[in-house]
């Protein structure tokens, strides 16, 4: 499963989600259901937009830990056409502060991923 996701992401620069029973479209695809157990269905296409439904800023990052030295967030965020939060990965400003905030839009740029948008209100 996850091997066709990143398959998507690299070849197509597509991002690919599965639908599964009890819990919609899943991105990342697992490939079955937490649900229930059943195997995982169609594959679905989402946007590279979404909401960011959960923030947790790393103000002091611990050195061999985390993935950046400067301050960065983990994010989650609910894709379009997703029904579950794919975890990201976002650097802040030297102070800390993040541009993500909860219930904000957020979109893809440069290729990166996805990223707090300044069109967002929030």
């Amino acid at each position: 499963m996850i091997g066709r996701f990143l398959a998507g992401l690299k070849e197509q620069k597509k991002i690919w989600g599965q639908r599964v029973a009890g819990q919609g479209v899943v991105v990342p695809p697992l490939g079955y259901s937490e649900a229930d157990g059943s195997a995982g269905g169609e594959w679905v296409e989402v946007k590279p937009t979404g909401v960011v439904t959960a923030v947790a800023i790393v103000r002091e990052p611990i050195a061999g830990l985390h993935p950046f030295t400067a301050p960065f967030a983990f994010v989650l965020v609910k894709l379009d056409g997703a029904d579950t939060a794919l975890a990201h990965v976002v650097r802040t400003t030297s102070s800390g502060s993040a541009s993500a905030r909860a219930s904000r839009r957020c979109g893809q740029r440069s290729g990166r991923g996805p990223s707090a948008t300044s069109s967002a209100s929030g």
